[in-house]
């Protein structure tokens, strides 16, 4: 199982090298010591934090989404053009039913004219529109998530061909 430590650069040089040999440990341990030095890998790894603590999107659960939902998702939150239908009574029309579970925002010069729009994903949206969660105040916020989202399709993509490759090896020499 590979761990991630984020090295951190300290001023005193006896904890310089306590921390180096300490890395150097893990290191032959088989854990990966990466450094975080960008406030975005920062935002999307805490993201990830919440998706997983939060929301209970472990990678337990994310194994069960099959068709590349994770990646339709993130691409849902990164594309900057959204779709804003203007709210009527009955609510909008999303993927094959009437909703009202859907974000709403007011538009000073919507497509329709001034007033409250459902904002909806793409048509790639691949779970129930509840979930569908966008920031139209924070573009950067939908980024974070929507990256956060890629990660989360990484893990599941790397878990399935280390299972893979776990499988061919139980298959071919016998489970040890």
């Amino acid at each position: 199982m590979s761990r991630f430590f984020s090295k951190k650069r300290i001023a005193h040089p006896d904890e310089n090298d306590q921390i180096a040999a300490a890395i150097t440990l893990l290191e032959s341990k088989g854990y990966a010591v990466v450094e975080f030095t960008t406030e975005g890998v920062t935002a999307v790894a805490a993201e990830r934090r919440r998706q997983i603590q939060e929301e209970g999107f472990s990678a337990e659960h994310d194994k069960h989404h099959v068709s590349n939902a994770l990646l339709y998702a993130a691409l849902c939150y990164l594309d900057p053009v959204k779709k804003y239908v203007k709210v009527h009574e009955g609510g909008v029309f999303f993927g094959g039913s009437m909703t009202t579970a859907v974000p709403t925002i007011n538009l000073p010069s919507g497509p329709e004219g001034p007033g409250e729009y459902y904002i909806l994903p793409r048509q790639f949206w691949p779970f129930e529109i509840e979930w569908w969660k966008p920031c139209p105040h924070n573009r950067v916020r939908e980024i974070v998530k929507g990256l956060a989202l890629g990660v989360a399709h990484l893990d599941q993509q790397l878990l399935r061909k280390k299972q893979e490759e776990q499988d061919e090896i139980d298959s071919c020499c016998g489970a040890l």
